[in-house]
């Protein structure tokens, strides 16, 4: 390992210049030093904390990523579920499921659980949806985010559940009901990725400078971005710049 060390150094100084720029732009400066002073150890552990768990996400921003967090063992959950079928057993286990990225399994469970007295249970509907989502999925999306909107008196409580209803719309072709949805998203919270999907709306519907305009807006928020969840939304800059330079 030490010869490999002092034969490729120069492999090890790019990954940790790397490694030093990411966490600069990303606002974790806290690593700068780490990364410096231990360049192969520090790189792989700042790879392991802060960016896999970023290229994980996917499409989980910064308010949802851990909405389906479960450190609770399936084999255990199944086992429960066999000696007790009940509502609290079957959403468990399909939380885990969705924890562990087995969308279909948790959909399937969440559904089966929409029965009787839970029939119109806000919370299953509202994960129905959000895990349609993540399938790419959205006319089911815009069903059961719409099914939550009607039941909530709050209307969709979590931001990110109402621009992932204005993307499902846009994807799904329904440009005034998107352009609607995240306009309202926008007014409220002023996020980037927000701002580059009403963007794309626009372009949708050929009105190019109003494209162009919110796309620059998108452009000038890289300096305002919170630090924990500059890595989540800085792909948006980046889409934003691409979109402008087309």
């Amino acid at each position: 390992m030490i010869q490999w060390f002092f034969q490729h150094y120069w492999v090890v100084g790019i990954i940790q210049l790397i490694g030093i720029i990411h966490a600069y732009k990303s606002g974790k400066t806290n690593w700068i030093f780490i990364l410096i002073f231990l360049p192969l150890v520090g790189a792989l552990a700042y790879f392991i904390v802060e960016v896999l768990p970023g290229l994980q996400s996917g499409k989980l921003g910064f308010l949802t990523q851990h909405l389906f967090e479960s450190r609770q063992s399936i084999q255990e959950l199944e086992k429960n579920l066999r000696i007790s079928d009940t509502f609290v057993n079957r959403t468990e286990l399909a939380r885990a499921y969705a924890s562990r990225k087995n969308y279909a399994k948790a959909i399937e469970l969440y559904q089966s659980a929409l029965q009787g007295m839970y029939a119109e249970d806000l919370e299953v509907i509202l994960q129905l949806g959000r895990l349609y989502f993540l399938q790419d999925q959205f006319p089911q999306t815009i069903q059961y985010l719409q099914k939550a909107r009607l039941l909530s008196p709050q209307g969709l409580i979590r931001p990110d559940d109402e621009l992932w209803l204005g993307i499902a719309y846009l994807e799904s072709g329904d440009y005034s009901n998107a352009e609607q949805t995240l306009q309202n998203h926008v007014r409220f919270h002023k996020t980037v990725d927000a701002m580059y999907y009403l963007g794309m709306v626009y372009q949708k519907q050929g009105r190019t400078q109003e494209a162009q305009k919110i796309w620059t807006v998108v452009m000038d928020q890289r300096d305002l971005i919170p630090k924990q969840n500059r890595q989540f939304h800085m792909q948006y800059i980046h889409k934003a710049r691409k979109a402008l330079s087309k």
